[in-house]
């Protein structure tokens, strides 16, 4: 990025499928966007009593 900021190179954006609809990379997804919301404040105890399912 600096290298391309100077002018000294370019740069091609191409899209690369991520993990969309891959179960474990949804559950990571779920837990971030809840535990940023706070929906977490007990910790683990929380998690595993809103996701019960993911702890089998």
């Amino acid at each position: 990025m600096d290298a391309l900021q100077q002018g000294r190179s370019s740069l091609e954006w191409r899209w690369v499928k991520g993990h969309a609809l891959h179960g474990l990379n949804e559950t990571a997804d779920t837990l971030a966007s809840n535990a940023a919301r706070g929906a977490y404040l007990e910790g683990d105890k929380a998690i595993r009593k809103e996701h019960p399912t993911w702890f089998k």
